[in-house]
C-alpha cells in the first residue's frame, strides 16, 4: 500500500470513502462543517495532486460534491475551454 495525504485535519465531523478499501484503491476525505480539510488516498495519485492544487488555489468545492461518485478532480482543476 502506498498512501498519500494532502491537507490538514486535527479534527473532523465525518470521513467519506470513495473506492474500495478492501481492494486498496480508495480515497478518504476528512470533512468538517461541509469543508474538505484533507484527503488520504491509495491508487489515486493524479486525483490527489488535483485536490492538493485546488486546496492551494482556494478552489476546493464544498463536501457536497462527494455525494456523487466518482468526482472528476482533474476536470474540476482545469477550466473549461471556450471557443
Amino acid at each position: 500500500m502506498n498512501l498519500h495525504y494532502v491537507g490538514h485535519a486535527d479534527t473532523w465531523d465525518e470521513v467519506v470513502i470513495h473506492g474500495d478499501l478492501e481492494a486498496g484503491q480508495f480515497m478518504a476525505f476528512y470533512i468538517e462543517a461541509d469543508q474538505i480539510l484533507a484527503a488520504l488516498a491509495n491508487g489515486y495519485t493524479q486525483e490527489l495532486i488535483a485536490i492538493a492544487e485546488l486546496m492551494r488555489l482556494g478552489d476546493l468545492p464544498s463536501a457536497k460534491v462527494l455525494q456523487q461518485e466518482p468526482v472528476d478532480w482533474v476536470r474540476l482543476l482545469k477550466p473549461p475551454v471556450t471557443a
